[in-house]
């Protein structure tokens, strides 16, 4: 039995070694701040009509040929802000160049236990300093780049070459800057190519949601039909440096950005270090994004009209998605239009269901998903009361040990049991020591006799492993826990490691005790070798996150108490 038991341990140790070096996910970029509330529903924004029906727009020049040799007037920023981001947009080819969340920021502050072991590690150095919070940096979903690469480039494509030339837009404000009592606003970007068409870009924005209604108008005021292919480009910035590094155990995993997409109801996901060949997708396209770990940015064509998605790398430091349409011929005073919806936010499951194309997909816990969404869907039902993640996790974690609590009951009583009938078994092998197969049938009826299950002590331990893994994905992969506070002034960050280093040694040492008061049934030598385990669980759980350590921590604890209580029973 002994054995059996150290290698289930030890095969646990190898398994979170092995998933930790090649499924660690990419760490977060820094911070939860309120956000939505849970299950908060998004409005879908009012669809704009056809610009070419509209009136002319206050402030934008109607549509004039303009003379190839006119130079290109110098590109100005427009600044869009609402309750939940702030967008700066280019009229260099009317593009997105920022979009900073105001609900989530790159930097918390340092927990004040934390800030005076390192100035007393220092030597008392500072005492007289205060403490400065870090600035508000807002969360910025577009990485920085260059002014090359910026996303929503529309291009028009001829037989005889590029119909719409990098261009600079007129646009119908300077600035817009909405609130409460001025809940919706539009941002329309108007140029006219050397080649006679002219292009409006009408984006649409809301008060307090994070959808942004986006609509293309490719227009032919001229007298001859234009024919071509309309394109809508999502460019991404590659850091060859930052984005091609890998995870390991003993180091945090870097940031890594995924080209995500949703192609005939199937969502694919491609880190970008990874794409170095161009591809051609053809099907339902269903949106197309880039991601990392918490934030998402995402076009999501609205008019069914068909297309393509070409994947490709246009330079070493650029990723390029284009959504590329059939041929079509735009009559003399006639228009093609295409019209989109944007979603640049945080991947909660709840804002990602409420675009209803599939979003809430890019959320994928890995093997053990099924687990995860139950769990992080009850740690968010605590929160909506109790306010505090860490209390959650505790909850959860004796809510948990509950529902093993008939299960782990019969594996303390089954070790008992093995512990009164070692003397017997001992006694069996040196009896038939040099006759295998009789004393493997002697022992058999011995448990038989006294009803023992010699695997009682390992299933609790195989059991925990599925909630284990999919606790550590939930933990690092979701939104809700990312900066989330546990103790103010200890652990401000439940999805990032204990700074103190307090919480994995706490865990170690309520791992120790609860080992001691395990029943044994081997020789000492094993029983030796099985009060290592603590050290080496210590070890593995420095780096981990520190909400996982305190689910183990408190689970350890309730294992000694239960265990105290069958020690009394079964005597």
């Amino acid at each position: 039995m002994e054995k059996k038991t150290l290698l289930a341990i030890v095969l646990s140790c190898l398994v979170i070694l092995v998933w930790q070096y090649l499924f660690t996910p990419p760490p977060r970029k820094p911070v939860q701040g309120q956000g939505e509330k849970a299950g908060e529903q998004v409005p879908v924004l009012p669809k704009a009509e056809k610009i070419v029906q509209q009136p002319p727009v206050e402030g934008i020049p109607q549509s004039t040929p303009v003379a190839k040799t006119e130079a290109i007037k110098s590109s100005r920023e427009i600044v869009v802000t609402t309750s939940l981001y702030t967008a700066v947009f280019t009229t260099d080819g009317a593009r997105l160049k920022s979009f900073k969340l105001h609900n989530y920021r790159n930097q918390i502050e340092e927990p004040a236990f934390v800030l005076f072991f390192k100035r007393l590690l220092a030597g008392g150095e500072n005492q007289g300093q205060k403490r400065i919070s870090p600035p508000d940096v807002f969360q910025e979903i577009i990485p920085s780049g260059t002014d090359e690469i910026l996303p929503l480039k529309v291009e028009f494509q001829g037989e005889q070459g590029q119909l719409l030339t990098p261009l600079t837009y007129e646009t119908n404000t300077e600035a817009l800057n909405l609130a409460k009592s001025n809940p919706q606003g539009e941002l329309i970007f108007s140029a006219t190519a050397p080649s006679g068409l002219k292009v409006l870009k009408r984006f649409t924005f809301a008060w307090e949601q994070y959808p942004v209604g986006f609509d293309v108008s490719i227009l032919n005021p001229t007298k001859e039909n234009i024919s071509g292919q309309a394109s809508v480009e999502w460019a991404h910035p590659f850091d060859p440096i930052t984005q091609g590094g890998g995870s390991s155990f003993f180091s945090t995993p870097p940031n890594l950005y995924s080209f995500v997409y949703s192609v005939n109801e199937n969502v694919v996901k491609n880190v970008l270090k990874n794409i170095k060949a161009d591809k051609v997708f053809s099907g339902t396209i269903k949106w197309v994004g880039f991601e990392d770990r918490y934030f998402i940015a995402s076009l999501i064509p609205g008019d069914g009209k068909g297309s393509e998605l070409k994947l490709s790398r246009p330079r070493e430091t650029e990723i390029s998605a284009k959504m590329v349409y059939p041929q079509v011929t735009v009559p003399s005073q006639g228009g093609e239009y295409l019209h989109y919806r944007l979603y640049l936010g945080p991947k909660d499951l709840s804002l990602l269901e409420a675009q209803k194309v599939g979003l809430e997909k890019t959320m994928n816990f890995g093997w053990f998903d099924i687990v995860a969404k139950p769990l992080l869907v009850s740690l968010k039902f605590c929160y909506r009361y109790i306010h505090n993640y860490g209390i959650a996790i505790i909850i959860l974690t004796i809510l948990i040990k509950i529902l093993f609590w008939p299960l782990t009951h019969t594996s303390f009583k089954s070790m008992k049991d093995m512990q009164k009938i070692q003397p017997e078994i001992n006694k069996l092998r040196e009896q038939y020591k040099d006759k295998k197969e009789e004393l493997n049938k002697k022992i058999l009826e011995l448990y038989r006799t006294h009803k023992v299950n010699p695997l009682g002590g390992c299933l609790p331990l195989v059991l925990q492993i599925p909630v284990f893994f999919a606790l550590y994905r939930v933990l690092l992969d979701s939104i809700e826990l990312r900066h989330a506070n546990f103790i103010s002034f200890w652990i401000n960050d439940l999805s990032a490691k204990d700074p103190t280093y307090i919480s994995p040694l706490l865990m170690g040492a309520s791992m120790f005790i609860q080992q001691k008061m395990t029943p044994t049934t081997g020789d000492p030598a094993q029983a030796k070798m099985m009060l290592f385990m603590p050290v080496i669980f210590t070890f593995m759980f420095l780096n981990f996150p520190s909400g996982l350590v305190l689910y183990w921590l408190i689970n350890n604890v309730l294992s000694i108490g239960q265990q105290m209580y069958i020690n009394k029973r079964v005597s």
